[in-house]
């Protein structure tokens, strides 16, 4: 039980900092506060909830003045902690997943007051080219659930419904079709669009330990995993993990024809933004065509039709 105490303290530690800070650094704290909002879905397991909100933690705390706030104990449910066995109890999981999900519902309900207190925003013009992609974006994934649920050995959607996910609504009305002005809003950007893509994809495709069963779920697991869209994936962890940069520059010179950007250079961190949504739009075409049938699998099926 000394896991869920370290993690109890550790979170009662961060909402008093989060109480006091959260109010003056609101703008520091969204992409925190987003994590806060997915985690209360518990869309994830209790560790990859666990290890998403102290990610983002770890990413706040690059500010000076938010570098207090305490990081919980991820590490004593990570595998190679194996030696410590209280972690393993199922009980102590139970009651661990119960700690950190109510404590993210209370963290949760105060972030959405701290943000109805802010003032609205004057809203910036949407662009027609970004505007498009969105509703390339928003009829892909809808065309992809409807193969997907209408699939007979599959019967069920690909992607969460975006009422579902929080995020789609930003996604929707400002952060896809406006132009970003920033690095920080660019991240903020990949976040959520991780959130509303990658995070809502079923289990059976989304983790890798969990094969999906053959078919179309195969290869859209094939195409996700090893095609461009791996790329949000790298992106988002950015600001988080501190990755190397020369795997992001990979990316940015793959998408932009550039290694480097420099964080006040808004002209190329737009032109990254339309090349990654262009991007996501051509992967979740490849999504879309894998639930055609193949060439062996039509004639299948045409030979059960002659029996």
């Amino acid at each position: 039980m000394e896991a869920n105490k370290l993690l109890e303290e550790s979170l009662s530690r961060f909402d008093e900092k989060f109480r006091v800070l959260g109010p003056k650094f609101v703008s520091e704290f969204r992409q925190l506060g987003d994590v806060i909002a997915s985690c209360e879905l518990q869309a994830e397991p209790f560790v990859d909830s666990l290890l998403k909100f102290a990610d983002a933690v770890v990413a706040v705390r690059k500010n000076v003045a938010l570098r207090d706030l305490p990081v919980p104990p991820y590490d004593l449910w990570l595998p190679f902690k194996a030696e410590q066995v209280y972690p393993c109890d199922p009980a102590v999981l139970e009651d661990a997943k119960e700690i950190f999900h109510e404590k993210m519902r209370g963290l949760a309900s105060l972030w959405r007051v701290m943000l109805d207190s802010q003032p609205t925003p004057t809203p910036r013009p949407s662009d027609p080219a970004l505007a498009r992609l969105r509703d390339q974006i928003v009829s892909l994934t809808d065309k992809c659930n409807r193969r997907c649920s209408g699939h007979p050995s599959i019967k069920s959607p690909l992607f969460r419904a975006p009422s579902e996910t929080s995020v789609w609504n930003d996604l929707n009305t400002r952060e896809i079709p406006t132009y970003v002005t920033s690095e920080t809003e660019f991240d903020k950007l990949v976040m959520d669009l991780n959130v509303a893509l990658d995070e809502s994809l079923r289990p059976d495709v989304r983790k890798l330990d969990i094969a999906p069963p053959p078919g179309p779920l195969a290869r859209v697991k094939e195409l996700l995993h090893n095609g461009d869209f791996r790329h949000l994936g790298t992106l988002r962890n950015k600001p988080a993990h501190g990755l190397d940069q020369s795997k992001v520059g990979l990316i940015y010179q793959k998408l932009i024809g550039k290694t480097f950007i420099d964080r006040d250079d808004v002209a190329s961190w737009q032109q990254l933004q339309k090349a990654l949504l262009e991007m996501l739009v051509d992967a979740l075409k490849g999504v879309r065509d894998c639930f055609e049938p193949t060439a062996a699998e039509a004639s299948d099926s045409a030979a059960v039709g002659r029996r």
